[in-house]
């Protein structure tokens, strides 16, 4: 996921966790 989002592949970080499944979001959020 993090891969797609340095490579362009989402416009932004909202688009990137809105295709994550539920479980993924709170792993995106403590990376952030």
């Amino acid at each position: 996921a993090f891969e797609l989002a340095r490579s362009g592949q989402c416009r932004s970080v909202a688009e990137l966790v809105r295709r994550l499944p539920q479980q993924d979001r709170a792993a995106v959020d403590a990376h952030l």
